[in-house]
């Protein structure tokens, strides 16, 4: 169950970034701005080559579009490892979006501080949420 868990959650954050860069992507694209997606393993970012129209959806879009995909998994799934981590991911991905777009000097302290609280978020929505029988 750990070991399925921790699994889970590195293949759900893998996943997380490259789509947490793309929403930000899209968005930049619609708004009339344009630029190149640069992914490595577990960090990526866009090079900016192209203003928007209006930068505040751009940043936002990028944790809210991989919170609501992953909430949308969480919200499907039965399994309780897989609505762990997806939820973790979600919940983490909400919080730190929406910091993006407004602390951008201190955004490595943001990610760190939006998944401690994800976490403690997580377990308080599965002990609350979760369908299992108590005797």
């Amino acid at each position: 169950m750990v070991v399925k868990l921790i699994v889970l959650i590195l293949v759900f954050t893998a996943i997380a970034i490259p789509l947490h860069e793309l929403g930000h992507y899209a968005v930049l694209k619609l708004l009339g701005g344009d630029g190149v997606l640069e992914y490595h393993v577990f960090w990526a970012k866009i090079i900016v080559t192209k203003n928007p129209s209006n930068w505040l959806p751009v940043l936002l879009a990028g944790g809210l579009i991989t919170s609501a995909v992953f909430g949308i998994i969480a919200i499907l799934n039965k399994n309780l490892e897989t609505r762990f981590a997806s939820t973790l991911i979600s919940v983490q991905q909400l919080l730190y979006g929406l910091t993006e777009a407004f602390i951008t000097k201190y955004i490595w302290l943001m990610g760190i501080v939006s998944t401690i609280i994800a976490i403690i978020l997580t377990f308080l929505i599965i002990y609350y949420t979760r369908q299992v029988k108590t005797k």
